[in-house]
């Protein structure tokens, strides 16, 4: 297409400045209604509020001056299905269309977030969300695995704290999409890879944005993805009012990537002053140890044993032979009294030996089957019997008894 050179050529001002005036002449633009979905809901702290209404297909930004935000009938949030009226324009600065609102009414729950609610509850029935089946850090990390976009400013931050803090901390990036309609597999994607790397702790971040732009954390792959790792997982998706489902099921969530990298990352410099610290501790009470022992050392230093070893040690001498003699004679002592406490056990035992009384001229009868008969009774007219004297035994047969009380009519 070929340009025509006496064609008038404008600035850029002149054109915008000509849209402004072009849209303020249209009769629709000057006094509309538009009802959407509330998306990066902000109040500014000069009173101003900001935000964009969005529907399935397109959003369009929103500015409400203080002067009539002071007016305003409902809070508004994110999140909020609104109608606004104003009046379209465009901002000249950034060449942008957006509705100067000047009354808001609601109307309801957007879909958007109506739907987040809704998986919110479900997956908080599974338990993905539970405090329960939160894992610590690890004391101390060696490496760290970012998922992140390789050009955002996420993955920058995560970089500069990283590397400041410990400069030789194993940093790896799984990059992937961080917003769009690819975005939510690919993130789940890179998070399950990354769990299988063997890192110590796991990042998942993104810088700031609208709510259309953190949608993907919002969405099942992505929090399933952190639920289902092995590894620690912090995240710090946009800023710190930003609220994602991925910050519910990760182990921790950061304010900031800034703040991730500092929770994930050790600080040399206070490892150092630790060290310091402990050694300082460790030479005191080595010190401490020593002063001790040298005292103890001179104590027994001056006592006799060490002063003078040859005279302390013959007095020790003379008195173990005195005690020596001592034991000797209690032992002989002791042993001529149990000698005589056994002669006089033995001399009873032999008075209440039987033997001793056979050897008076007394026997025990007894039968074959060794019953002892202490009566004439007991015994039979021909009955074999065992005499037992002192030295030998006989063997008899009963010719004839006398019983006792017949020996008694006697008299």
């Amino acid at each position: 297409m070929a340009i025509d050179c006496q064609a008038q050529i404008y600035n850029v001002s002149q054109i915008t400045y000509y849209l402004k005036e072009l849209l303020a002449e249209d009769e629709v633009l000057c006094s509309v209604a538009i009802k959407g979905e509330i998306s990066g809901y902000k109040r500014h702290s000069s009173g101003h509020i900001y935000f964009s209404l969005k529907d399935e297909s397109s959003a369009l930004r929103c500015v409400i001056f203080r002067s009539y935000a002071s007016h305003l009938a409902v809070d508004l949030a994110d999140g909020m299905e609104i109608v606004a009226f104003g009046r379209v324009a465009l901002y000249e600065k950034d060449g942008c269309c957006q509705l100067y609102a000047q009354e808001v009414f609601a109307v309801g729950e957007g879909k958007g977030s109506a739907a987040t609610e809704q998986l919110k509850r479900i997956l908080a029935a599974e338990g993905l969300f539970d405090e329960k089946v939160k894992k610590p850090l690890p004391f101390f990390a060696n490496s760290v695995a970012v998922v992140s976009s390789v050009e955002g400013a996420a993955w920058a931050d995560v970089q500069k704290i990283a590397k400041r803090r410990w400069p030789n901390i194993d940093l790896r990036l799984f990059a992937t999409l961080v917003q769009g309609p690819l975005a939510p597999q690919q993130i789940a994607a890179a998070i399950a890879k990354a769990d299988k790397a063997g890192c110590d702790i796991l990042i998942v971040t993104r810088g700031g944005g609208s709510a259309e732009d953190l949608a993907a954390f919002d969405t099942e792959p992505v929090v399933r993805a952190i639920a289902a790792v092995h590894t620690p997982v912090i995240t710090a998706v946009g800023h710190e009012i930003d609220f994602t489902l991925a910050d519910l099921a990760a182990d921790i969530r950061a304010a900031t990537p800034s703040q991730a990298a500092e929770l994930a990352v050790p600080d040399a410099e206070a490892w150092l002053a630790r060290l310091r610290h402990y050694g300082q501790r460790l030479a005191a009470a080595a010190e401490k140890q020593l002063v001790e022992k040298k005292g103890r050392w001179r104590h027994l230093a001056d006592k006799p044993i060490f002063a003078q070893p040859p005279l302390v040690l013959a007095g020790k001498a003379q008195a173990l032979d005195e005690a020596g003699e001592s034991l000797r004679l209690r032992f002989t002592s002791a042993l001529q009294e149990k000698g005589r406490q056994l002669a006089v056990a033995a001399q009873a035992l032999r008075m209440l030996d039987p033997l001793s009384v056979l050897s008076r001229g007394y026997a025990l009868c007894s039968t074959e089957k060794g019953r002892l008969l202490t009566e004439a009774e007991q015994a039979e007219i021909g009955q074999k019997l065992q005499v037992r004297l002192a030295k030998g035994s006989l063997r008899c047969r009963v010719e004839e008894k006398e019983l006792a009380h017949e020996k008694e009519n006697e008299f």
